[in-house]
């Protein structure tokens, strides 16, 4: 909020001057006084990620970062990794964030499942020689297909000014994929896009 005071000097003072017709005239004085407010300046938004609250690589606005902990080579089915992903508001408002996932290979990537929660923590065991991930916290989606088709796996998580956003992830290989996809790869896109919380 903007504050300012008003104060001027003389305003309608009223004065008698005798002229020398021998008559009276009278005349205003005025003055005026000019009120300007403090500077004004435009805030910032800016949404930052990366595998921690100390590491953050994807720096906006815009850009990309590839998470290269977030990886599943030469997996079999039912294989499964995890990790966390930590979203900073680094502006001067409220973030509502929301995220989408996208997969480079339909054929592949309707195999591929997502697991995502808020707020949890990533694990990983080797059982077997079988990797496994695994994550705490809410729940946002529930072992989804990652499709070539870009879909949200969650919309307006609220992120307060200066403050941070854990997500946790876990990329799978679904247990009943065929045969037929050995030796194929895909990448897994997310976007992360952010709004103002609250409109002026």
């Amino acid at each position: 909020m903007t504050e300012f005071s008003v104060r001027a000097g003389f305003v309608g003072l009223l004065v008698a001057c005798l002229c020398a017709g021998g008559g009276v005239a009278w005349a205003w004085w005025s003055t005026s006084a000019t009120a300007e407010s403090p500077p004004v300046a435009s805030g910032r938004l800016d949404l930052t990620a990366g595998p921690s609250a100390e590491q953050q690589f994807l720096m906006g606005p815009g850009g990309t970062w590839t998470y290269s902990a977030l990886a599943l080579p030469s997996a079999f089915p039912g294989e499964s990794v995890a990790r966390t992903l930590v979203l900073r508001a680094g502006g001067d408002a409220d973030l509502a964030v929301s995220g989408s996932a996208v997969a480079s290979s339909s054929a592949l990537g309707q195999h591929l499942r997502l697991h995502a929660t808020r707020d949890g923590v990533a694990g990983n065991t080797v059982v077997n020689g079988m990797r496994g991930g695994t994550c705490s916290g809410t729940t946002l989606v529930a072992d989804r297909a990652v499709t070539a088709t870009a879909a949200p796996f969650f919309t307006d998580l609220t992120v307060g000014a200066g403050g941070t956003l854990t997500l946790c992830l876990v990329l799978s290989l679904d247990g009943t994929a065929p045969s037929g996809l050995q030796g194929q790869s895909a990448t897994v896109s997310f976007t992360l896009t952010a709004r103002q919380e609250v409109a002026p």
